[in-house]
């Protein structure tokens, strides 16, 4: 199997999940985030915000925030 020798962790950064949400943001009615390789900040939850207007549930594991008032 090429693909297993050819696996790259790659960082899941806020940019990478804005072009994911571009595309799919205003279907998504619940989103998971469970990555071990993530950057995600404050910036992300604005993301989210904006792209998923009819999210209803959002999990994210490892979301490093300063300025975080829910």
């Amino acid at each position: 199997q090429w693909h297993a020798s050819q696996h790259v962790p790659v960082t899941l950064t806020t940019a990478v999940l804005r072009r994911v949400l571009l595309r799919l943001g205003n279907s998504l009615l619940r989103l998971h985030i469970d990555h071990h390789w993530s950057a995600l900040n404050d910036r992300t939850a604005h993301t989210v915000g904006k792209f998923c207007p009819n999210l209803e549930e959002l999990k994210v594991v490892g979301m490093h925030t300063k300025n975080w008032n829910p």
